[in-house]
């Protein structure tokens, strides 16, 4: 029988391929350990695999389900490190897909994120993302201050596939940039700021080749190459696309196309119309066979230049004509992507909304509205070992209200002595169940003694005629202080005491079993006769 595989190791296999330049192998990798593992650490591990690899891959769709699963996944089991990488890789994705508002509330989150509880590394990639969206949103200078701050943490942990993703991206904002400078009428700027994207890809480059990331140096290769023949560094340019073919791994379609486009781009400049027309044409086929209807329109584009070029108007006309139809369906599959992808960007909005109000009604009483018996509990266990006291409190001769005026008049009761209790200065107040309630004071300053006082007090004083001629309301309460050596809890003891301010005549408050045990014995020696067992 064949051994199954380590899902940890087959996540670093995937980490490998992911590096290698095989992005289309890792993605393979990483989705069959998502749907096969049964732990829920390494399935996030794995989610976060396919959320990237797609993002490599083109796949924007199917990445920012893997992104939205893995950032569900991370909230569940409190790990807030790989919940700022899943909203990084969502804020990516999305941009992708052209929902940049949504992209950059992402990314922002995710910066956040991870500068309370991220490591460098994940703050890096968060940095990336909001560089990328704030790209997108027409703030390059913004951007670079991000893309920057990126590569300084990049270059701090090691980590040489990451840094030369952020280099590529900081030349990409300078490159953009330029082209502001030029609009602007700043020929000068534009040059300085394209020398220095042409200098940031060079680095790119050369950290990609540096630890055989195939993938990342494809990548910074071509844009590394657009900036050149702007600047009409063509020898260069030449020289370092004739590299691509060499470069570590397996190129998928998008990267494909993205070469022969650029060399297509590149031979127009250099004055070979032919090849040029060549290259496109074949990028062209490659990217209709594919469906990729963003490259067919890279692609048109760049023929209808090369034809007009050429002197061929007619052919340049076609061309354009086939351009704009591509537009147009560009913009239909895009608003295809979009709706998907805000379908699921918002439906996990909407389950974690849904989730976190399931999650305060489940520590919330119904009826009146404030913490219930769970809420106390847990509060409980967090101010274990802390100073800490505890009051039961009781509506006294509750039964008698129901009976003689109506339950509905007594929950009434219930929802304003809650009210009343909600303003007391404690950490929490809590309906037990029933007539039954609790106030929780946590700190060394508490003033628990006062503060039951007052509201026990405030309780009694309440004018609840206006809810019923002749209706009066008491409570007993009975108080506690946790003690390091004490031979029952708060809790146990605070019950006692309320019972011991029930036996000795009501509408009190008991704090001390000295006192408690006397009055109670006070209280029995003067009743009826009729009463004694």
């Amino acid at each position: 029988m064949e051994q199954a595989l380590n899902p940890d190791l087959q996540l670093t296999e995937a980490r490998r391929l992911g590096r290698s330049g095989e992005p289309a192998a890792a993605l393979r990798v990483a989705r069959q350990v998502a749907e096969l593992t049964t732990e829920d650490a390494t399935r996030l591990a794995a989610l976060l695999r396919v959320a990237w690899h797609s993002l490599q891959l083109g796949e924007a769709n199917a990445g920012l389900a893997a992104a939205v699963a893995a950032r569900r996944l991370a909230e569940e089991l409190g790990n807030a490190d790989r919940r700022a990488a899943a909203h990084s890789l969502a804020a990516w994705l999305l941009l992708e897909l052209g929902l940049t508002d949504e992209a950059y509330l992402e990314a922002d989150t995710a910066v956040a994120m991870a500068e309370a509880d991220g490591a460098p590394l994940t703050l890096a990639h968060a940095l990336n993302s909001k560089g990328m969206a704030l790209l997108y949103s027409q703030h390059a200078d913004l951007a670079e201050q991000h893309f920057r701050w990126a590569v300084k943490v990049a270059g701090e942990v090691e980590d040489a596939s990451a840094l030369s993703l952020f280099l590529s991206n900081l030349a990409y904002a300078l490159a953009d940039l330029a082209d502001g400078r030029e609009r602007a009428g700043d020929p000068e700027e534009a040059k300085k700021h394209r020398n220095l994207a042409v200098d940031l890809g060079i680095e790119a480059v050369d950290t990609a080749r540096s630890c055989g990331d195939g993938w990342m140096l494809r990548l910074a290769l071509t844009n590394t190459v657009e900036y050149l023949g702007l600047q009409g560094q063509l020898e260069m340019a030449r020289a370092l696309l004739l590299q691509w073919p060499q470069t570590p791994g397996t190129p998928g379609i998008r990267e494909t196309v993205h070469h022969l486009y650029t060399d297509g781009e590149l031979r127009m400049r250099e004055g070979d119309l032919e090849g040029a027309r060549r290259m496109c044409s074949e990028a062209f086929d490659l990217a209709e066979a594919s469906g990729h209807t963003d490259h067919q329109m890279n692609c048109l584009r760049r023929l209808a230049e090369i034809a007009e070029r050429a002197g061929d108007l007619a052919t340049a006309l076609y061309n354009f004509k086939r351009y704009h139809d591509s537009y147009r369906r560009n913009e239909g599959e895009q608003a295809r992507r979009r709706a998907q992808a805000a379908q699921i960007h918002f439906e996990s909005q909407h389950h974690r909304a849904e989730a976190e109000r399931l999650a305060a009604e489940v520590l919330r009483d119904p009826l009146t509205g404030i913490a219930n018996r769970r809420a106390l509990e847990q509060q409980l266990q967090a101010v274990a070992g802390e100073p800490h006291s505890i009051a039961i409190v009781d509506i006294d001769h509750f039964k008698a209200i129901n009976d003689n005026h109506s339950h509905m008049l007594g929950d009434e009761v219930l929802r304003q002595v809650s009210r009343l209790l909600d303003g007391v200065p404690a950490s929490l107040a809590a309906r037990l169940g029933g007539e039954e309630f609790a106030l929780l004071f946590s700190g060394n300053d508490r003033n628990d003694r006062e503060a039951c006082e007052a509201v026990r007090r405030e309780i009694a004083d309440y004018p609840w005629s206006r809810l019923a001629p002749g209706l009066a309301v008491t409570v007993s309460i009975g108080l506690a202080a946790a003690e390091a050596n004490a031979p029952e809890p708060a809790l146990a003891r605070a019950d006692r005491r309320l019972y011991a301010a029930k036996s000795a005549g009501r509408n009190r408050v008991v704090a001390d079993d000295a006192v408690s045990e006397a009055r109670a014995i006070a209280h029995r020696a003067q009743r009826s006769p009729r009463y004694a067992a």
